[in-house]
């Protein structure tokens, strides 16, 4: 049994190159997803303190899906062409979901970790004062 081989790019049909073409818009659409795992992983032996290395992890895990998906034009930029409009828009989506995916765990971890306000006695110090009167009458 032999490998299949792969003909030379000028030896491909204009089918075969669009399917190609296919083929690297969903890999990079795909690309969050795969450092997922690591980032988990990471996440889960960093601890749960407030220590210097859990911030680091926990700061790199908010800010690489937040510039992923600033930079969700660029990434496609190259990989797109004539006939691939529709392609490129639903792995446009289908990234920057992955990349809220990622986001999305990382904010589990700071819920974890105690640092997301999600209590009211979080909240006191933007609710006024109530004040209460008491007045009682005296005679004279």
């Amino acid at each position: 049994m032999s490998a299949p081989t792969t003909a030379p790019s000028s030896q491909l049909s204009a089918g075969q190159h669009l399917e190609l073409r296919k083929e690297r818009v969903w890999e990079a659409a795909k690309a969050p997803f795969k450092s997922l795992g690591m980032t988990v992983f990471m996440m889960f032996f960093a601890g749960s303190g407030l220590h210097l290395f859990t911030i680091m992890i926990v700061g790199m895990a908010t800010m690489t899906p937040i510039k992923s998906m600033l930079d969700v034009n660029n990434v496609f930029s190259k990989l797109g062409g004539p006939g691939l409009e529709g392609e490129v828009a639903r792995a446009k989506v289908v990234f920057v979901a992955l990349n809220l995916l990622g986001l999305g765990v990382a904010m589990v971890k700071c819920y974890w970790m105690g640092l997301l306000p999600t209590a009211a006695s979080d909240w006191v110090d933007g609710t006024p004062p109530t004040y209460r009167e008491f007045t009682s009458g005296a005679v004279l």
